[in-house]
């Protein structure tokens, strides 16, 4: 990996982004002011962040704001480049290369989902275990790493599946050994190309199991946090 990149367009982000739109590669961002849809966004960054530069990260919220979108930021904490949690990983200003989890007394997961989902949900006392007791299912992420071979799309359509089918392409590839996970339905997980792996999985919490309309959160983890690393440390 090169970087960081220390630098980036305002200006060359926004025309890209009205080219996609020019395009019909990307849905016109009026949606984002749509009466019938709440676009909420929580944009966090750290200021002692050597890996992705925190005033790289700000620029999202410059470019949200025009488009009317509800943001939350988090630009203050002194954290180095990882999650911070209220009570668990390194020090929070120190680089935790071993997961990229900070202790820095703040629960950002749950700061980051209340403002996601409205405000109104309820904090879980600090140092509190909650027993999940929903259902795991594992499920296979072909899809999201060569969309063309599975959905049968023209390869030379200038849509966002060829965007990213293309990204994909030209990323990084890896293996991880194979592992399976007792307790959540499936066969195995491994990583492979593109930080990728071969399974994704999904929570369904007990009331949604029971008919509950439930909101979806797609979570996309951070390094080395993935299935892996985090059965590896035993997590």
């Amino acid at each position: 990996m090169n970087g960081p990149v220390t630098s980036v367009s305002l200006t060359n982000i926004q025309n890209k982004l009205k080219s996609y739109i020019g395009f019909n590669s990307a849905a016109s961002t009026s949606n984002v002011t749509d009466d019938s849809v709440y676009i909420y966004i929580y944009i966090f960054t750290s200021k002692n962040d050597r890996v992705v530069v925190s005033s790289v990260v700000q620029l999202k919220g410059k470019i949200y704001s025009e488009f009317g979108a509800r943001i939350k930021t988090n630009y203050s904490l002194s954290a180095n480049h990882g999650f911070p949690t209220e009570d668990f990983g390194g020090k929070c200003e120190t680089l935790n290369s071993v997961n990229h989890i900070n202790d820095c007394d703040l629960n950002l997961a749950y700061d980051m989902l209340n403002h996601l989902y409205g405000g109104d949900l309820i904090k879980p006392p600090t140092g509190s275990i909650t027993t999940l007791t929903g259902q795991f299912i594992a499920f296979d992420q072909a899809a999201f790493m060569n969309p063309h071979a599975v959905l049968n799309l023209d390869a030379k359509a200038l849509d966002m599946f060829s965007l990213w089918a293309n990204w994909m392409q030209s990323a990084i590839t890896f293996t991880l050994p194979s592992l399976t996970v007792s307790g959540i339905t499936g066969t195995s997980s491994s990583g492979v190309g593109a930080s990728f792996d071969t399974q994704g999985y999904i929570y369904f919490p007990p009331a949604c199991n029971k008919g509950k309309k439930c909101p979806i959160h797609i979570a996309l983890h951070g390094c080395k946090q993935d299935l892996y690393h985090v059965t590896l440390l035993g997590l």
